[in-house]
């Protein structure tokens, strides 16, 4: 069914009262609903494992899906966050840039309202001088953004101006963030404030976050939430346990789990999968974990390039290559191999810094050509070198990485 506020919503040739026909729909208009339909509310018990709400992933590795996630779910996460982050009700003001179509910024607006706090609005968070504007009259104890959200807002001159006294954490997830970023943005909003995690739409968001009160690692996206467990598996099978500081995929347990992919039977079946008699999420997120238990993301399992039968992960590639002092952003994709057939080409697709974008390019990726062979073994250097005005982002801020390849 399709229901209108107001017959006059449809460009109708019949004019008002007359919907327009919608191919395969019926056509409702709310005083139609009104009329017709009883006032008596349904009975309907829900139940803490009923789906609350259908919401889709963000397709950057593929189509959306969507997501079931139930009441006990994400109502869990709530307090989760809540305790995690010592949430003082009244007394907190979050400013997140995340849409609220996204699963991050519907998690955040919930706090807000859910957990007793203020939110900022932010209608567009590339108009880093209006949020500026707004950090300075709100004074947000709380940010949660991606990293190129914090690195647009590190060029804006009225962002080192600012009073940054009342924050108490600046969270930082969806993307990877650079560890000689985060040092720039702890130099203006507080050593110790930055904090990364890890979050899916299938976890109604945070599984993993660097701790508050515990110390925290740079580089690392911290250690499991309450009531969560975190295995890493072997990328082959998915089978067996690696050991600590080896690669393998992160899996997942909790009472934040989704529930299904709606109407993917198949899809949910290959995420969801038994593991030591239990069933587990793989994620498809590759990471390693050190002896404290921090862990640290390595990749995607999609994002993993396969040379010669050697695996190169991308973050790693991307991390090195932005130590380079020209380059403001990067992306490393794979490419197919022309001479030989199933193995992939490293690529750097690069966004030079402003001071650097009138150099000759030639001389340049020469230069960093040069780097590569310096600080990185041979099977993982790219050896396509592209250089763009604008790395294309999603509508959240991560970068496209479908559309470079």
């Amino acid at each position: 069914h399709v229901v209108v506020a107001s017959a006059a919503d449809i460009l109708s040739p019949s004019g008002p009262g007359n919907p327009a026909p919608l191919e395969g729909k019926t056509v409702l208009t709310f005083r139609e609903i009104l009329d017709n339909y009883p006032v008596k509310l349904p009975e309907r018990i829900v139940k803490p494992g009923d789906t609350c709400l259908i919401q889709y992933t963000g397709g950057t590795t593929g189509l959306p899906k969507g997501v079931e996630l139930t009441h006990n779910g994400f109502a869990t996460n709530l307090l989760q966050f809540g305790q995690w982050n010592g949430f003082e009700p009244e007394n907190e003001t979050i400013l997140s840039g995340f849409p609220f179509f996204h699963v991050a910024g519907l998690l955040f607006g919930l706090i807000g309202m859910c957990l007793g706090g203020r939110q900022v609005l932010i209608p567009d968070p590339r108009n880093t001088s209006h949020i500026c504007d707004e950090i300075a009259r709100y004074k947000p104890t709380i940010m949660a953004n991606v990293p190129t959200f914090y690195q647009m807002l590190l060029q804006n001159p009225m962002f080192v101006e600012l009073d940054f006294s009342r924050i108490k954490c600046c969270i930082s997830g969806a993307a990877p963030f650079p560890v000689d970023s985060i040092k720039a943005l702890e130099q203006i909003v507080g050593k110790g404030r930055v904090t990364e995690g890890l979050g899916l739409t299938e976890t109604g968001v945070i599984i993993i976050a660097n701790p508050q009160e515990n110390p925290k690692k740079l580089g690392t996206i911290g250690i499991p939430f309450q009531s969560t467990y975190v295995k890493l598996v072997d990328l082959n099978t998915g089978t067996n346990e690696v050991p600590i500081g080896q690669e393998g995929e992160i899996i997942v347990r909790g009472p934040q789990l989704f529930k299904c992919y709606h109407n993917k039977p198949e899809e949910t079946a290959h995420a969801l999968r038994n593991f030591q008699g239990e069933k587990w999420l793989y994620t498809g997120d590759v990471a390693k974990m050190d002896k404290d238990g921090y862990f640290t993301i390595v990749d995607r399992t999609k994002d993993m390039i396969n040379v010669s039968g050697y695996k190169v992960f991308s973050r790693e590639v991307e991390d090195t290559l932005h130590e380079h002092p020209a380059i403001e952003c990067c992306a490393i994709v794979a490419m197919p191999d022309p001479d030989r057939p199933g193995s992939e080409l490293v690529k750097a697709v690069i966004q030079l810094l402003d001071s650097y974008r009138d150099k000759d390019r030639a001389e340049l990726e020469q230069q960093i050509l040069e780097y590569f062979k310096a600080n990185m073994s041979p099977y993982k250097r790219p050896r396509i070198i592209e250089f763009v005005d604008q790395l294309p982002l999603t509508s959240v801020g991560k970068v496209d990485k479908k559309v470079l390849r």
